[in-house]
């Protein structure tokens, strides 16, 4: 034990081991500091982790409140350096609010957009009573509604409608034009042999996806084939003599501008090699006969196939134009679903003679109506008729206003108080027997709006063009 005792001693007495002790008990002091500080840093990291799934699903008030809390902790820190290193986490988080921002606008755009498909389904369900079925459309509407309030909401949902539109036509153009380019030389072969009654069996065997193209082809196809049968009418083999310049001219001048003027060339060539015949003594230079052949033969052949190539051109290009037209008309379409809320205002403001005061239901109505209407005589300049169509209520939305006079007010508003009035003053007729109940449209509607039915969905669906 004395022996013991004395190495303690010695040892004590060494540096090293008064160090060590020094460590030992500096350690046993800061360990519950460590702990705070490692506890600390969990709970940040936890924070963070989670402002960050906030910020990738637009939970914007999620994002802040972890924000929040962050910032509780920061204040609470004891050390200048631990404030400042959460402090530089604070800002890194708040720098993802603007994509959160961004994500949560493209979640409830992409909400809309599928109220919009559960309300296009909805007639055709049958596992809910009709009861049902108008109860959840109510909602859903109700939904839609308080989420287009919001302006950003209501551009983004314009702009994907515009995009999916624009996206489809685009998958139809191309599909339109590869039928065309597979297709083209067999309508060619069947034009070319006149006969009527096989063109209209391969019409037959057109699907109907491409009727409308084909049919567009074909009718020009026809006309280009009677320009190349006069050329081969009037050719020297048929009738010795070449065309006169006269003739030759009247069938150059029924081609496209950019097809005269590529054949240009080949057409002088044959005018000048024309110049070796006698009208006299009815008979050819031997060396412009050989050139007016070869200058006739050169002439058809382009001319067939740039007659072509110019069919096939147009026919893009008018397309081009009709979906640009298409897609200015959905873009104002779209805004008389949801007219402009600016433009709204400020005709409220005109109406209520500067006095905000003023502004009461029946001016925002009749306001929206006016803006409508604006919408409706700019529509006119591209489509008259897809004017008129729209400005006859669908019968789904005369049938509800009719059964909800609640919804009157947003029927004015759509549609003017002059139709609401209109619809109103409609005498009921006697309701038929069960044998001779109509299966569309009730005959007092369709005296009002004739060739209208009731058809689900039609007022979601009326600002897209339809396809043939």
């Amino acid at each position: 034990m004395a022996t013991f005792s004395r190495e303690l001693l010695r040892s004590l007495a060494q540096p090293a081991f008064q160090e060590s002790l020094f460590t030992a008990a500096r350690n046993l002091g800061a360990a519950p500091a460590r702990r705070a500080a490692l506890e600390r840093f969990n709970q940040i990291s936890k924070i963070t982790g989670q402002a960050q799934t906030s910020a990738l699903s637009g939970e914007i008030d999620m994002l802040a409140n972890n924000i929040e809390q962050l910032e509780t902790i920061r204040d609470a820190a004891p050390t200048l350096k631990q404030k400042q290193a959460i402090d530089s986490r604070i800002t890194q988080l708040r720098g993802l609010t603007s994509s959160a921002k961004a994500e949560r606008l493209k979640r409830d755009i992409t909400a809309v957009s599928q109220i919009d498909n559960r309300l296009d389904g909805l007639d055709a369900r049958t596992d809910i009573s009709e009861e049902e079925k108008k109860q959840l459309k109510e909602g859903l509407t109700l939904s839609k509604n308080q989420l287009l309030d919001n302006p950003e909401i209501e551009q983004g949902y314009r702009q994907d409608q515009i995009e999916a539109f624009n996206f489809a036509n685009a998958q139809r153009t191309m599909r339109e034009q590869e039928y065309l380019r597979n297709n083209s030389k067999t309508f060619l072969d069947v034009i070319k042999t006149g006969d009527s009654t096989q063109l209209n069996a391969v019409k037959d065997e057109i699907p109907q996806e491409f009727r409308a193209i084909a049919e567009k082809y074909i009718t020009g196809a026809i006309q280009n084939n009677e320009i190349n049968r006069e050329f081969e009418e009037q050719s020297i083999a048929m009738r010795t003599a070449p065309m006169t310049k006269t003739e030759i001219d009247a069938i150059v001048n029924q081609l496209p501008e950019r097809v005269r003027e590529n054949v240009a060339p080949l057409v002088n060539r044959y005018k000048k090699a024309a110049e070796g015949w006698s009208d006299e003594n009815k008979e050819w230079n031997t060396k412009s006969l050989t050139d007016a052949r070869a200058a006739e033969k050169a002439l058809r052949m382009r001319v067939e196939n740039l007659t072509d190539q110019a069919l096939l051109n147009q026919i893009r290009i008018e397309d081009e134009q009709q979906l640009r037209t298409e897609n200015a008309v959905l873009k104002l379409e779209l805004e008389f679903v949801n007219p402009n809320s600016t433009d709204i205002k400020n005709e409220e403001m005109r109406l209520a003679g500067q006095d905000k005061d003023k502004i009461t239901p029946e001016i925002t109505a009749q306001a929206t109506a006016i803006v409508r209407e604006g919408i409706l005589k700019q529509i006119e300049l591209f489509n008259e008729d897809r004017a008129k169509e729209l400005r006859v209520p669908p019968q789904e939305a005369i049938d509800d206003v009719l059964a909800n006079p609640e919804l009157a007010d947003d029927f004015v508003k759509k549609y003017g108080l002059k139709r609401l009035e209109e619809v109103r003053n409609i005498t009921p007729s006697p309701e038929p027997e069960p044998s001779e109940r109509p299966s569309s449209t009730p005959s007092r509607f369709r005296d009002l709006f004739p060739g209208r039915e009731s058809v689900g969905g039609q007022a979601r669906r009326s600002m897209f063009f339809e396809q043939n």
